[in-house]
């Protein structure tokens, strides 16, 4: 493979940009493991009255092989034809934002970022990414011609050091001996946190009978979701500040079943994630996983409340030995399917195609 030195590009690299700063930030380090010289440049840095301009001299500066560019409707994309004009060939991954939940959120200022830039950005970038099927085919109607690869986010394997219980947000707070239902990640309305709480509010009842916590670990909101539920309490169920590092670790380690009812997702690191500690997980078609479903390790969860209390009455119900083989399928699966290695070898392939190099990969749809 020749000389390749790609420079990713997205809005932030803190936890407040969701699961993209997560993905670039393994992405990168996956590449970097392979001995690849990748960077990864972010808008944020820059004063919003210059961002765009500082942007593109800081992009071009670095003197790249290939730009590629994460998310859709900010600075990144902004500058990408800027970029083309220097030769400089770009790739983009929408991570999500261009499926039909995604759009209707905040509409007429996408429909406005669209007519300005975005859709002239797509149209001429040298490839897009698409992180599943679903999001192919909604790529594939909102932009013609240009090539896409069809490569997911990945995942890495946990560490099997047993984590101290003495670590979790929860100690003291919940029974030792509760079975906790993770909710972790952004506190946003396309997460589904809305119908969620009613149907647990619904059915809290019979999990307190069955010895089910509903916990809720995250960030995005400026603490309003956490002071709701200290104002008005609801039946096993707390939410707590978002955790890193060993906490992290512990959190996961200890739960003993995920959930996120999503509207709108492209591949979810959260679910990957909890997928990797051999979590049982309670996802939407939104996540985009059917591999998940087809393998048996999800159960069908939809973001509507009466499809919210059946999946978590079905959840009280299995055994331990039931949770157990749901959570190794889902290992297994994410071992076998989404490594952030595997991830990271197909996205050189592509930057090496793109730089005339090597032909396209067979993951490249380039036909339609």
């Amino acid at each position: 493979m020749s000389c390749i030195s790609p420079l990713h590009i997205s809005h932030s690299a803190s936890f407040g940009d969701g699961g993209i700063s997560f993905a670039v930030s393994d992405l990168l380090a996956a590449q970097q493991d392979l001995r690849i010289y990748s960077r990864w440049l972010t808008a944020d840095r820059f004063s919003p009255l210059v961002r765009a301009k500082s942007l593109l001299k800081s992009a071009i500066s670095a003197e790249s092989s290939v730009c590629h560019l994460h998310g859709l409707w900010r600075t990144q994309t902004r500058i990408a034809l800027h970029l083309k004009k220097q030769n400089i060939p770009y790739i983009i991954s929408p991570h999500g934002m261009l499926d039909s939940w995604a759009l209707a959120h905040s509409a007429w200022k996408k429909r406005l970022a669209w007519h300005l830039w975005e859709s002239s950005a797509l149209q001429e970038a040298s490839c897009l990414q698409a992180l599943c099927h679903t999001e192919l085919i909604a790529i594939q109607q909102r932009v013609r011609g240009v090539p896409i690869a069809l490569i997911p986010n990945g995942v890495n394997m946990p560490s099997k050091v047993i984590a101290s219980d003495e670590d979790l947000p929860w100690q003291g707070v919940i029974p030792i001996d509760a079975k906790i239902l993770l909710f972790f990640g952004r506190f946003h309305q396309k997460k589904g946190l809305e119908p969620l709480m009613n149907a647990w509010q619904a059915i809290s009842l019979e999990a307190e009978k069955n010895g089910w916590w509903l916990v809720f670990i995250g960030f995005g909101d400026d603490g309003r979701f956490q002071t709701q539920l200290q104002d008005c309490p609801v039946r096993n169920c707390r939410a707590f500040d978002a955790v890193f590092g060993s906490t992290k670790h512990a959190v996961l380690q200890h739960a003993s079943a995920f959930i996120l009812p999503s509207f709108s997702e492209g591949l979810p690191m959260a679910v990957l994630e909890a997928m990797a500690y051999g979590l049982p997980i309670l996802i939407s078609q939104a996540c985009n996983l059917p591999e998940a479903f087809s393998h048996k390790a999800a159960l069908q969860a939809e973001p509507e409340v009466d499809a919210l209390c059946q999946a978590l009455l079905q959840l009280f119900s299995l055994s331990d030995s039931h949770l157990n083989i749901l959570g190794n399928n889902a290992r297994y699966l994410v071992e076998k399917s989404f490594s952030w290695q595997q991830v990271a070898t197909q996205t050189l392939q592509l930057y090496d195609w793109i730089d005339g190099n090597s032909d396209v990969p067979k993951f490249v749809i380039n036909d339609y």
